[in-house]
């Protein structure tokens, strides 16, 4: 290339000519196929008269692309919104030696800055080899909980239900510039959208049309975590109670062992993780399951509501032991 090297294995002809004698020999191709430079490439022509003419040309070979680290970041990373390192690059070759490299820096669209982003490097060498490196970074809120509804709380039907929810930076400075929207059973709710003020967050939804028992009402953020809140429509059968969980936070892709009581002998059990169903099991003879759950690797991180549901001992009544659970990336 214009820089005097090449980035593939080289093939060097000779082309060889006599104006009185006849040739007797000329060099056959070579072929450099080594990494190196000022790689010697020798021809030698001979005419019937015994003169010889030699000839050297030198090959600059550079095979391998230029080395890029990211620094600052990690790929995979979450950070807390007002608390994010700055991503750095460094982008050398051994052996052609730097052309150029850049970065681009890719931001979410929330006001707040929290969200995925995207750094990618693109490092060139003299030889034309490239390298791409992409980290994914992201920001994210320190989620407050929610102040109402209370988890499992109860509620007539038709009744409306105050939404409420408080969201932090890294340094706990309450964030009022965070936007979101409301799904229930896993539906958005139309034009149920979060808008932030001083105090926090916050909706309210009436549950006209919702049937009596469990529904799960969901914020959906855009940092791109979510949060469930699980709340019970009266007049139902059903027994509520609470869950055992091996551990009270995993990864997405990872799975944990779930245990719970007060079925009904013999009865199916299936595990919801809020309106997504992970398993089913069978209560043993005392009424009681203990069951391992993977979560799905696309699982959003956030707070999730997973539930124990079958059938408990009394005719027609319905238990449901439910528990806290936190996803994370």
């Amino acid at each position: 290339n214009a820089n005097g090297w090449y980035n593939a294995p080289v093939t060097v002809s000779f082309s060889c000519f006599d104006a009185l004698s006849t040739l007797a020999s000329c060099s056959a191709p070579i072929t450099l196929s080594g990494q190196g430079a000022n790689q010697p490439a020798n021809g030698t022509a001979t005419d019937l008269a015994g003169n010889a003419a030699r000839v050297t040309t030198l090959i600059n070979i550079d095979l391998t692309p230029p080395v890029v680290s990211i620094g600052g970041i990690t790929n995979g990373g979450v950070y807390f919104l007002h608390n994010v390192p700055t991503p750095t690059y460094s982008a050398s070759d051994a052996l052609s030696g730097m052309a150029s490299s850049s970065a681009t820096l890719t931001r979410p669209g929330a006001i707040s800055g929290a969200g995925k982003y995207t750094y990618r490097v693109t490092a060139t060498d003299n030889a034309g080899n490239a390298t791409v490196l992409i980290a994914v970074y992201y920001v994210v809120y320190r989620w407050g909980g929610f102040s109402s509804p209370s988890q499992g709380g109860s509620f007539d039907p038709g009744a409306t239900v105050q939404i409420h929810f408080t969201l932090y930076d890294a340094n706990f400075a309450a964030v009022s510039n965070a936007s979101g929207y409301l799904l229930v059973d896993g539906q958005a709710v139309s034009g149920a959208t979060f808008t932030g003020s001083s105090g926090g967050y916050g909706y309210k939804f009436k549950t006209t049309g919702l049937a009596a028992g469990p529904h799960v009402l969901q914020a959906n953020l855009d940092d791109l975590t979510v949060h469930q809140v699980l709340i019970f429509i009266t007049g139902s059968s059903l027994s509520p109670g609470s869950a055992t969980l091996s551990t009270s936070t995993v990864r997405a892709g990872g799975s944990l062992t779930m245990s719970g009581g007060g079925f009904a002998a013999g009865a199916a059990v299936s595990v919801y993780l809020g309106n997504q169903l992970l398993a089913t099991t069978t209560a043993n003879a005392s009424g009681s399951v203990s069951v391992v759950v993977s979560i799905p690797a696309g699982t959003a991180p956030g707070t999730y509501f997973i539930q124990l549901i079958g059938a408990a001992p009394s005719s027609g009544v319905t238990r449901d032991d439910y528990r806290t659970l936190t996803i994370t990336r």
